[in-house]
């Protein structure tokens, strides 16, 4: 095969380029990190170097993982290192595909079961953070009400037996608490 000496690069002027589109998110919206970058131009060099499914992939700042799930989707090994830890959680529950979906339901309904009358309790009865841990957050970054609601429901899907199942329900609890109850 010939390849081109200087082959057409990607517009990097073009923002397009750099955003997750609708059909990668799936699952590559479970946890965005700041640093990611989108699943078809992995896609896009999985294919430009013909990588076949006896390759092996080396992600050395794997980040959260777009790689290495670009990777498995295509039955491609890979391997990712990851310094970051929230970054290394979510890299490593996006590619753990071994889950069975009516546990998963089953489970993240008793955690929804077990929270819905703890978490409408308001008045002197909110949960909050201690001193220690509210010194890692930004002033002002989620209101009292929806952290209480995050920190019940962390308390049940800790409580979740299937480590696995526990891992993922972790990891959407932290999309939520950033994307949908702070005020980041």
């Amino acid at each position: 095969m010939q390849l081109e000496f200087f082959p057409k690069a990607i517009d990097k002027n073009d923002v397009q380029n750099n955003k997750l589109k609708p059909e990668d998110r799936a699952f590559h919206n479970w946890y965005r990190f700041v640093l990611s970058f989108p699943a078809h131009l992995v896609r896009e060099y999985i294919s430009k170097f013909d990588l076949k499914k006896d390759a092996v992939i080396l992600d050395p700042f794997c980040g959260t993982g777009t790689t290495l799930v670009e990777a498995k989707k295509q039955s491609i090994k890979s391997i990712g290192i990851e310094a970051h830890p929230m970054a290394h959680f979510a890299a490593k529950v996006k590619t753990n595909w071994d889950l069975d979906t009516e546990q998963i339901m089953k489970s993240a309904e008793q955690v929804y079961q077990k929270c819905e009358s703890e978490a409408g309790k308001y008045g002197d009865n909110l949960k909050t953070l201690s001193s220690e841990q509210e010194l890692l957050l930004l002033k002002n970054s989620i209101n009292p009400i929806p952290l209480h609601k995050c920190l019940v429901l962390l308390e049940e899907v800790n409580k979740v037996n299937n480590p696995d199942i526990r891992n993922l329900e972790l990891l959407a609890l932290a999309f939520v608490a950033v994307y949908s109850a702070s005020n980041l």
